[in-house]
């Protein structure tokens, strides 16, 4: 299924309204039912075949016992191939952002993935199954780990740059951004 048909298919059937978050349901149901394999295509989990514990290796490089950021993982030429059963055969594809997120959500041992609300544009976090973040309401816990992980001064500023040019959030509220520096401040003194 691509996206453009998923979105369709929610504007012809009236469940797509200005006031609502149908999009963002729209996606999580996806995600949740399919695997993207890219920027416009999803396909069904078990069409995806992935080496789970070699993908958990190659990805263990770049998280090294720490919190970072989907957008990190650049190069993929580690990664263990994937392939994707399309016209009666298994095919090769490329590794990206989108599959990468989607293994991370779906098939991963070692690493989580979570981000604030579901979206189109890569933003989250991926970090070691053993921390304590589980949902996206600790998202913003996770927010302020990584703040205090990467030493990061608690101003408004230095935090709403460092979320956004690193790709864990996009878009922060002035609270949003408050709430991380108190959650913070209290995670330093404990």
């Amino acid at each position: 299924m691509s996206l453009d048909e998923l979105f369709n298919y929610i504007n012809a059937n009236g469940l797509s309204r200005k006031d609502s978050n149908v999009s963002f349901t729209a996606l999580n149901s996806a995600n949740k039912v399919m695997t993207r394999v890219s920027e416009k295509y999803y396909f069904k989990d078990e069409l995806v075949h992935f080496d789970v514990d070699g993908t958990d290796k190659a990805l263990s490089r770049f998280v090294n016992g720490k919190i970072i950021a989907l957008l990190s993982v650049k190069d993929f030429a580690t990664f263990p191939p994937v392939e994707v059963y399309e016209n009666n055969t298994w095919n090769p594809i490329n590794w990206n952002g989108y599959l990468l997120e989607s293994f991370v959500r779906k098939h991963s041992r070692q690493f989580r993935f979570l981000n604030a609300i579901t979206n189109n544009s890569l933003t989250g976090a991926i970090y070691p199954r053993d921390m304590p973040f589980k949902s996206q309401n600790h998202y913003r816990e996770l927010q302020a780990a990584v703040i205090i992980q990467e030493n990061i001064p608690l101003h408004d500023n230095a935090i709403r740059e460092f979320l956004s040019k690193e790709g864990f959030n996009k878009y922060l509220h002035e609270k949003i951004v408050k709430e991380i520096i108190e959650l913070a401040q209290k995670m330093k003194r404990n």
